[in-house]
């Protein structure tokens, strides 16, 4: 149990900076920093709306904390995708013993995947999602 708490921790510590990195730090340090900036994760929101969405499409928060709600929820996101190979590396490191001939191809034969799956919903799956609910839009 002290190993699994100590390897937990590890993986917990990397995703909690990596997400306040997303959260906190400023896109571009040419910011005024007393006044408003803006984080690394709206300059990723932006890139992935000027690609996914036409330009003619608007966004408008449902409610006053929406656009919060999604900054903490894509750093998050954003967070676990650059602190998956530590995490994938502590799952790894906890379960090796129990496995005397685990083949360590396999490992990275499954990050391998869990990269192309992550491209493959990125630039594949959401542009379909995307324009797909535009067909509902006129009906809203």
């Amino acid at each position: 149990m002290a190993e699994l708490k100590h390897r937990a921790k590890i993986a917990g510590i990397a995703l909690l900076c990596t997400t306040l990195f997303f959260l906190v730090a400023p896109a571009s340090l040419n910011q005024n920093f007393l006044g408003f900036y803006k984080p690394v994760v709206s300059l990723l929101l932006d890139t992935i709306r000027s690609y996914l969405l036409p330009s003619n499409v608007f966004l408008i928060p449902g409610t006053a904390s929406a656009p919060i709600t999604i900054y903490t929820v894509a750093s998050l996101f954003f967070g676990f995708l650059v602190a998956s190979p530590v995490i994938f590396y502590e799952v790894y490191a906890f379960v090796r013993p129990a496995f005397t001939d685990f083949p360590s191809k396999l490992i990275w034969i499954s990050f391998m995947f869990f990269v192309m799956g992550c491209l493959f919903g990125f630039f594949i799956m959401m542009p379909a999602v995307i324009y797909g609910l535009f067909a509902f839009f006129p009906y809203v």
